[in-house]
C-alpha cells in the first residue's frame, strides 16, 4: 500500500513538475512573441523614416526655398511670381508657410510670402498697400485668377524611391504595386470630376438661387526689396506672375504685425447643457480658444472630455469630467459631473488631498436622495446633465461669424415639445453617457490645398512615430497577463493624424476646371474625427465630421472676374464624395445614390418642417437652417438608421451630405491613428485582448502585431469573431478611394503610408511568417481565439 502511494505521488509529482515546465515553455514563448513583434515594428518604423530623406523639402520649407535659389532676392521674387497661383479671397487667410505649401494665395498672402523668404536670405523687405484694385491692374488680376497651379510631385527621383522600397520590402517586393506608389507620387496632372459628382452637382443645382455676382474690389499689396541700407528698393508683384501695372503709388507701408481686421479667425467652444429645477441653461466647459487660420498651418487641434469611470458603477455618482484642449486643461476649464455640478479646475489644481472627487461623490449622492425624498420623478430630477455642445466659429475679416453647432450629448426625451418641463431620456443610462462623456476628436484647420510634398512628410513622420509608440507600448506590457505597467507608459506625443492628413490632402488636390474658370478654398476647411468607447462592447467608434468646407469659383466674363457658384458647389459636392470613400462602406449610407434614387426633391428652409425627424437629426438639421442652408432631403435612412439629407448654401460656397452626427461612420482604420492619451489607451486595451483571447502557440503573434499595425479591433478580438476588420478592409482609405471615387487619383502620402503600414509592419521580418495566420493575407483573421 505504502509503495503504491508512493508511486501516485510520484506521479502527481512528475504531472505538477511536467505542468510547471509546460507554463514556464509556455510563458517564455509569450516574451519571445513579444519580443519578435517588437523588434519587427521598430524595424517598420526605421524602414518608414530612412523614407523620409527622399521627400522633396523644397515643395513646402521656407528655408529649402531660400537655399535652392542660392539666397538670390531676385530669384525668389521670380519663384513667388511665377510659381504661386493668385486666389482672390478676402483678407490674410494662409500666412507665408501655408501659402508655400499650398502654391496659391491673394495678393497678401503671397506678399508675405515672398516677404519671409526675403528676410530669411538677408533682405529688407517692406509691404505695400494701395486700396481698392481697378482698371489696368483689375485685369492683370483676372489674368492672374486664371492662371494654373505649377504642380510638383513628392519625391522627384522616383527610382531611387522603387528602389528603397524594394530594399525594404525584400523577397515581397514583387508582391507590392511599388511601380504604381512611385508614378502615384510622381503624377502631377490635376484631377477630374467623375460622373456621380457631376451628376449629383446637376440635382443640387437648382438650390443655388443667386446668380454669380462681380468679386468685389479689394486692397493689392506687394512688395518692396533691398540687400541693405542705403542701397535702392526694388518692387515685385507676386500676385501678377511678373507683369507691372504702371504709375502703382502705395497708400501704406505696412510694419509690424496684421490688424485683426485683416486676419481670418477660428474659435472653438464647449459647453454643459444643466437643467436644474426645470430650468436648462448653458454653461462654458472652457474659454473659446481662438487663433488667426494662418497661425495653424500643420499645428494639430484635440478636444475633449475624460473622467475616471467606475465601470462596477450604475450611477457613477461623482465623477467628474474635465475638459482637454491639445492633451491640456484649457484656460478658463470647468469640471462637470452627470448630476450637472461643476467645479472650476483652478480649485482641483489645489486639491492635493484629492477630496474634489469625494466632495461631488458626496453632492450627487445627497442629491439623489433629496430628489427621493421629495417625491421627483426619476426623469425629472432637481439638477443634471443635458447636454454637451461644441461649437466652431468662422470670424472673417469683416466681422461676419459663421457658426457650426455638434450636440454630442443630449439626454432631452422632450426637447421640442412647447410648454412642458423638460424630462430626460431614461433609455440614455448613466453608464453609457459616462462613456459617451469620455471623448475625443482630432481637427485639422486648412485654409489651403497643401503640397504633397508636405502631407507626404508630415505622414511619415507620423506613421513612423505611431509604430515606434506601439512598440514602447508591448515593451510595457506583462506578456503573461496582457497588463500595462502604467509606471513605464508613456502616451504619445500629440502630432497630426495621418489619416486626416491624407484625407484632407485628397479633398484639396487640383481639379481641372474648364477654360477661364477656377475654383479655391477662401475659408478654412474644419475637418475632424471624433471618437468613444462604446459602454456595451468596448468597442471603439469613429466617424468623419466635416464641419465647414467652404469653396469659391470665379470665372472672367468679359475682361472681369464674376463668381461661379456652380463650380463652387461641385468641389463642395467632392468633399463628401472623398469622405464617403474614407468612411463607412455602407451603401444605404451613400449620400450619392439616395440623391441619384430621389424622385423629385424634398427642399426644407424652415425649421417648422422638420418635426417628422427625430430628435438628433432634428437638431442638427435646425443648424444647418439657422446658419442659411436649404436642405435637399434624402428618402430612407443610412445603415445607423439616421435621416440624411444634403445642405447648400445659396451662393453654392458650402455643400455637404450630412446626418446627425455631422458625417459618415467610418471603419476601424480610423481608430488606428489615435493619440495622446487615447493611444495609450487603445493600444493597452487592443494589447490584453490578445494575450486572453490567444494562447502563444495560436495566433497571438498575429494579434499583437495586428493590434499595433492597426490598433482598432479590440471588441472583434475579445469577442472571438475576428482580429478586427479584414486586412484588404484596413486599407479601404487606399483601394476604396481609388475605385469608389474615381475623381480622386492623386493618393500619394495615403497610399504610400497605407501600403508601408501594412506591407512594412506585418510583414517584414523573417519571423513574421511563423508568428501570423497563413490566412491573414487573404481574408484578415488571425485564426479564431483559444481562451
Amino acid at each position: 500500500m505504502q509503495a503504491r502511494s508512493t508511486v501516485i505521488l510520484a506521479i502527481i509529482s512528475s504531472a505538477v513538475l511536467a505542468g510547471a515546465g509546460q507554463a514556464r515553455a509556455d510563458e517564455q514563448e509569450r516574451a519571445d512573441i513579444f519580443r519578435s513583434v517588437i523588434e519587427q515594428t521598430d524595424a517598420a518604423a526605421e524602414r518608414i523614416s530612412a523614407l523620409r530623406p527622399l521627400v522633396d523639402e523644397g515643395g513646402f520649407d521656407i528655408s529649402s526655398v531660400v537655399e535652392g535659389f542660392d539666397f538670390d532676392g531676385d530669384e525668389l521674387a521670380r519663384f513667388v511670381a511665377e510659381g504661386v497661383r493668385y486666389e482672390p479671397y478676402a483678407g490674410l487667410l494662409r500666412g507665408a508657410q501655408a501659402t508655400l505649401s499650398a502654391r496659391a494665395g491673394n495678393a497678401i498672402d503671397q506678399s508675405l510670402l515672398l516677404m519671409s523668404l526675403l528676410e530669411m536670405a538677408g533682405y529688407d523687405a517692406q509691404l505695400l498697400r494701395a486700396g481698392g484694385a481697378s482698371g489696368d491692374l483689375a485685369d492683370l488680376l483676372a489674368d492672374a485668377a486664371m492662371r494654373p497651379r505649377q504642380a510638383a510631385p513628392a519625391i522627384a527621383d522616383v527610382s531611387r524611391l522603387e528602389a528603397t522600397l524594394a530594399n525594404a520590402l525584400g523577397s515581397r517586393a514583387g508582391d507590392v504595386p511599388v511601380s504604381e506608389i512611385a508614378r502615384a507620387l510622381s503624377g502631377t496632372a490635376p484631377s477630374r470630376l467623375d460622373e456621380t459628382v457631376t451628376g449629383a452637382a446637376g440635382r443640387l443645382g437648382g438650390l443655388v438661387s443667386r446668380e454669380g455676382t462681380g468679386i468685389d474690389s479689394q486692397d493689392y499689396y506687394w512688395v518692396r526689396y533691398r540687400l541693405g541700407a542705403g542701397m535702392s528698393w526694388t518692387e515685385t508683384h507676386p500676385a501678377l506672375a511678373g507683369a507691372s501695372p504702371q504709375g502703382l503709388e502705395p497708400d501704406e507701408v505696412l510694419t509690424g504685425s496684421a490688424p485683426d481686421d485683416m486676419l481670418h479667425f477660428v474659435e472653438i467652444a464647449m459647453e454643459a447643457e444643466i437643467l436644474k429645477n426645470g430650468r436648462l441653461r448653458r454653461e462654458p466647459l472652457m474659454s473659446p480658444w481662438r487663433q488667426p487660420v494662418a497661425a495653424l498651418f500643420d499645428t494639430p487641434v484635440s478636444v475633449g472630455l475624460f473622467g475616471e469611470i467606475d465601470q462596477d458603477s450604475e450611477s457613477q455618482a461623482g465623477t467628474l469630467f474635465m475638459p482637454s484642449l491639445n492633451d491640456d486643461t484649457p484656460p478658463g476649464a470647468m469640471a462637470v459631473t452627470l448630476r450637472g455640478a461643476t467645479l472650476d479646475s483652478g480649485i482641483m489644481g489645489l486639491d492635493s488631498q484629492g477630496m474634489s472627487g469625494v466632495f461631488s461623490a458626496l453632492g450627487d449622492t445627497l442629491q439623489d436622495a433629496g430628489d427621493l425624498v421629495g417625491g421627483r420623478d426619476e426623469d425629472r430630477p432637481s439638477r443634471a446633465l443635458t447636454g454637451i455642445v461644441l461649437e466652431v466659429r468662422w470670424v472673417k475679416p469683416s466681422g461676419e461669424t459663421r457658426r457650426e453647432e455638434r450636440w454630442l450629448i443630449d439626454r432631452l426625451a422632450n426637447r421640442h415639445a412647447d410648454g412642458e418641463e423638460p424630462r430626460l431620456d431614461l433609455d440614455f443610462t448613466l453608464r453609457e453617457l459616462a462613456h459617451r462623456m469620455n471623448f475625443r476628436r482630432d481637427v485639422i484647420i486648412s485654409a489651403g490645398g497643401g503640397h504633397e510634398a508636405h502631407r507626404l512628410a508630415a505622414a511619415l513622420d507620423a506613421e513612423a512615430l505611431r509604430l515606434r509608440h506601439g512598440a514602447h507600448v508591448l515593451a510595457a506590457t506583462d506578456p503573461d497577463t496582457g497588463e500595462l505597467r502604467m509606471s513605464e507608459a508613456q502616451p504619445l506625443n500629440q502630432t497630426h493624424l495621418p489619416f486626416l492628413l491624407s484625407l484632407q490632402s485628397v479633398m484639396d488636390q487640383d481639379v481641372a476646371s474648364v477654360p477661364d474658370h477656377h475654383v479655391f478654398r477662401d475659408g478654412p476647411l474644419v475637418l475632424s474625427v471624433h471618437r468613444y468607447r462604446d459602454a456595451g462592447t468596448d468597442q471603439g467608434i469613429a466617424y468623419i465630421d466635416i464641419l465647414m468646407n467652404p469653396w469659391a469659383g470665379v470665372v472672367r466674363e468679359d475682361g472681369a472676374l464674376r463668381h461661379w457658384p456652380e463650380g463652387a458647389l461641385a468641389r463642395g459636392i467632392l468633399d463628401t464624395r472623398v469622405e464617403l470613400a474614407f468612411g463607412s462602406d455602407d451603401e444605404t449610407g451613400d449620400y450619392f445614390s439616395a440623391l441619384a434614387n430621389a424622385g423629385e426633391l424634398v427642399v426644407v428652409t424652415q425649421a417648422s418642417d422638420l418635426a417628422d425627424l427625430p430628435r438628433d437629426a432634428r437638431m442638427a438639421a435646425e443648424a444647418d437652417i439657422e446658419e442659411g442652408f436649404a436642405l435637399a432631403m434624402l428618402p430612407g435612412t443610412n445603415g445607423a438608421g439616421r435621416p440624411q439629407w444634403w445642405r447648400v448654401r445659396g451662393d453654392g460656397s458650402e455643400v455637404l451630405g450630412r446626418n446627425a452626427l455631422g458625417g459618415q461612420s467610418t471603419t476601424e482604420y480610423i481608430v488606428t491613428y489615435a493619440s495622446g492619451a487615447w493611444a495609450l489607451y487603445s493600444y493597452a486595451s487592443d494589447t490584453k485582448a490578445c494575450v486572453d483571447g490567444y494562447d502563444a502557440g495560436s495566433g497571438l503573434g498575429c494579434c499583437l502585431m495586428y493590434a499595433v499595425v492597426y490598433n482598432g479591433g479590440s471588441a472583434a478580438i475579445g469577442a472571438g469573431a475576428s482580429a478586427g476588420v479584414r486586412a484588404a478592409g484596413a486599407r479601404t482609405a487606399g483601394v476604396a478611394t481609388r475605385d469608389v471615387a474615381g475623381a480622386v487619383t492623386n493618393l500619394g502620402a495615403l497610399e504610400l503610408i497605407t501600403a508601408l503600414s501594412v506591407e512594412l509592419g506585418l510583414y517584414s521580418a523573417a519571423e513574421a511568417g511563423r508568428a501570423l495566420a497563413p490566412d491573414l493575407t487573404r481574408n484578415g483573421m488571425c485564426g479564431e481565439p483559444s481562451r
